[in-house]
């Protein structure tokens, strides 16, 4: 596993190569060709790339990402759906999601399987939804 800052027309990325692969992100940061502020932006760019790379051994080993973590399960799985079809279950679920107490506003760090259980439960008896599709909706949430 390999993380680094690249510069590309002034832009910075991280490179990102794990498991084989090679992808890049962007940081959304540009270089205005001033000396000082280019230095500040290399030293925020990275801070990015060393966040970017504890998020992505925590993955690798099965420990908890303390940053990603804390995120709000219905946002990020709303800015999931936006890049999905609209007849997707992860946009269907948000429905759903929205209405179970709490599902608004626990983090992604928070969800464990008493919660998984509690939110299966929810769909198959108070949502009118077959089994079958409560399984399928309360997946799409992991």
């Amino acid at each position: 596993m390999g993380i680094h800052v690249k510069v590309n027309r002034n832009k910075l990325y991280l490179d990102i190569y794990l498991s084989g692969e090679r992808h890049s992100e962007s940081l959304h940061m540009t270089l205005t060709g001033d000396a000082k502020q280019d230095r500040e932006t290399r030293r925020l760019a990275e801070q990015c790339r060393a966040i970017r790379e504890a998020q992505l051994l925590t993955q690798a080993y099965g420990l908890v990402d303390t940053i990603g973590g804390k995120q709000s399960l219905y946002e990020y799985l709303k800015n999931m759906g936006a890049e999905r079809d609209r007849k997707n279950r992860i946009n269907k679920v948000l429905k759903y999601l929205g209405s179970y107490p709490g599902g608004e506003s626990i983090q992604i760090g928070q969800v464990g399987e008493k919660w998984f259980k509690g939110f299966q439960s929810y769909l198959a008896k108070s949502s009118g939804l077959s089994l079958g599709t409560a399984s399928s909706y309360a997946a799409a949430t992991v």
